[in-house]
């Protein structure tokens, strides 16, 4: 153990100091917890030792705890491999209680990774993140294992989030059976940057809704882990989520398994609901990548893609402007917003129009001929503001014939 000990020695840029701890600890078939501890650092260095003595396990704690190199703390703990019934004696459990409070006296960790295999592993001493000193420097927290968080680490985990900023939360396990630990460990990723989850159940999935609809929330990216839950029951909860996101002005990011294209089509009318220009002012204009982006399941990926690519743009009315110029003038556009419009702005209208050359001739015969004092701006001049922006695939020939047109039905 003096070897650890020495390797931890206070020794700042030199390379060959720890960077990374990472601690084992198994409780086999016979009750004998099966330490192994590593140290990493240049090189990487493995130490077994017996749960004994109680002053080593102490002092070997504290020199974690005092080492300013260490940013990096890996802690799992296996608790048998079945349903057999284990016990830690008294002197193991108070060598681990030792060694934990001396690790949590480091000041310098900055990414911490639990790793859990047993619903057992109550039985061990719980390293408690909430003395740790470390704990408003993390950076990010992993949870990983086969078994469900339990309560207890939960309550937590969340206790630290709600207080201190997170660049980074991966749960991959399972939330904790606790309907109201897992509902307040979701909430508590407001102050998250980035959040990975695997929700089970309905609760889950309407916590990260309300998650997204918190406007204190810092949740720059959302990554939904595949479940076991119902094909149609999991949709419906996607629903929920991709709903969560109607007013979120933070969000850049979203995964999630391969969804139904009823989903995705949430998704494309949650960038731009195109129904009406209050509708498309009101749409998200922050996400920015979708994935996985099923092609073949939603023929208008294309306009997904376009939506996203314009919600890049950092100046929010530019997006909206140029929303409005692509997807509003299309089919059977409500004509209303346009009525009380000075006659003298609506060749500015026209000229916005953004889409193919037979989208834009028929938006512009729909404006012209519902819009009778259109037609007393002199055609010159609808023709240079239409036609300013020298876009090749609508020339003024063919804007001229759609004038033309309009003026002829209203002569009639």
């Amino acid at each position: 153990m003096n070897h650890a000990i020495k390797l931890l020695k206070n020794g700042k840029g030199d390379r060959s100091h720890p960077r990374a701890i990472e601690i084992y600890l198994v409780l086999n078939q016979h009750n004998i917890i099966e330490p192994e501890i590593k140290i990493i650092g240049y090189e990487q260095h493995e130490f077994k030792y017996e749960l004994r003595n109680r002053d080593q396990w102490d002092v070997l704690g504290k020199a974690i705890g005092r080492s300013p190199t260490i940013r990096t703390l890996t802690l799992l703990q296996r608790v048998g491999d079945g349903d057999e019934e284990l016990i830690v004696s008294d002197e193991e459990y108070q060598c681990l209680q030792l060694f934990y409070r001396g690790i949590q006296s480091n000041s310098s960790i900055e990414d911490l990774v639990f790793f859990s295999f047993s619903s057992n592993d109550e039985i061990l001493p719980t390293f408690n993140l909430i003395d740790a000193q470390f704990k408003e420097k993390l950076k990010s927290i992993k949870l990983i294992g086969d078994a469900p968080i339990t309560n207890n680490q939960s309550v937590m985990i969340s206790s630290v989030l709600e207080n201190t900023s997170l660049k980074s939360l991966s749960v991959k396990s399972e939330l904790p059976p606790s309907e109201s630990a897992s509902r307040r460990l979701i909430l508590a990723c407001a102050n998250v940057e980035e959040l990975t989850v695997e929700c089970s159940n309905t609760s889950q999935f309407n916590a990260v809704a309300e998650l997204l609809r918190n406007p204190t929330s810092i949740l720059g990216e959302l990554i939904l882990l595949d479940t076991v839950m119902a094909y149609a029951a999991y949709h419906n909860n996607l629903s929920t989520v991709v709903a969560g996101l109607a007013g979120n002005v933070t969000l850049k990011r979203l995964s999630f398994p391969p969804a139904s294209a009823s989903v995705v089509n949430l998704i494309r009318k949650l960038l731009c609901d195109n129904t009406s220009i209050e509708n498309i002012y009101n749409s998200n204009h922050t996400l920015e990548e979708f994935s996985p982006l099923n092609l073949r399941g939603f023929p208008e990926a294309h306009i997904l893609k376009d939506l996203l690519e314009l919600n890049t743009n950092t100046n929010e009315e530019e997006i909206i402007h140029r929303k409005i110029a692509r997807y509003y003038f299309v089919g059977d556009f409500a004509l209303s917003p346009f009525f009380n419009m000075k006659t003298s702005a609506l060749p500015k209208v026209l000229a916005m129009i953004e889409g193919s050359a037979n989208s834009r001739r028929s938006a512009i015969f729909r404006l012209l001929r519902s819009i009778p004092d259109l037609c007393n701006v002199t055609s010159r001049e609808v023709i240079a503001e239409v036609t300013s922006r020298n876009n090749k695939s609508f020339n003024k020939h063919q804007l001229y014939n759609c004038f033309s047109k309009c003026l002829s039905r209203r002569r009639r």
